[in-house]
């Protein structure tokens, strides 16, 4: 069975464009099928909420469409492969680092899981702007699949907000 793929890019560090290009075709070569990809929107770093935000470089962020028939877990260690090899260092991480690369596993068709290594949908989807704007782009008959909610009323809550800005 083939499914809908929805994979979150950021990045802060090095060339973003030149990541995300590579990404996309380092994932399109194994998870599957590339259908669309957003542009990349500038947005600024998120920081800890218990400390004083950063002057940490502005991210990019970007959101892909797949057709994939690879399993959730595959897709996750495909992830985190291309994440390696494209300079990001999980070992030495810290959730609030700035990064060359982050690639989070959005949604997959409608497939629900709540484990230990993987939550599909990815569980702070509805909060973050520079997720929702990309994915907007390329999808705007989104659903998550956990909520049912549409993509436009998701969106709705960040309105007054100054987002997107396109790079």
């Amino acid at each position: 069975m083939t499914l809908d793929l929805y994979i979150a890019f950021g990045a802060n560090l090095g060339s973003p464009k030149d990541a995300y290009k590579k990404a996309l075709e380092l994932l399109s070569e194994s998870v599957g099928p590339l259908v669309q990809a957003s542009k990349l929107y500038s947005t600024k770093a998120l920081s800890d909420p218990n400390t004083v935000a950063d002057d940490r470089p502005i991210f990019s962020n970007g959101v892909a469409h797949f057709k994939t028939s690879h399993t959730p877990s595959d897709i996750l260690a495909e992830l985190h492969r291309i994440e390696e090899l494209l300079g990001r260092d999980r070992a030495n991480h810290t959730y609030w680092a700035s990064r060359k690369i982050d690639l989070d596993l959005l949604s997959l068709g409608n497939i629900i899981i709540k484990s230990e290594n993987l939550i599909i949908p990815h569980p702070r989807i509805q909060e973050r702007d520079f997720v929702l704007y990309p994915l907007q782009e390329i999808a705007p008959h989104w659903e998550h699949p956990e909520s049912g909610i549409a993509l436009s009323q998701l969106i709705e809550q960040f309105k007054a907000s100054s987002f997107p800005k396109t790079l």
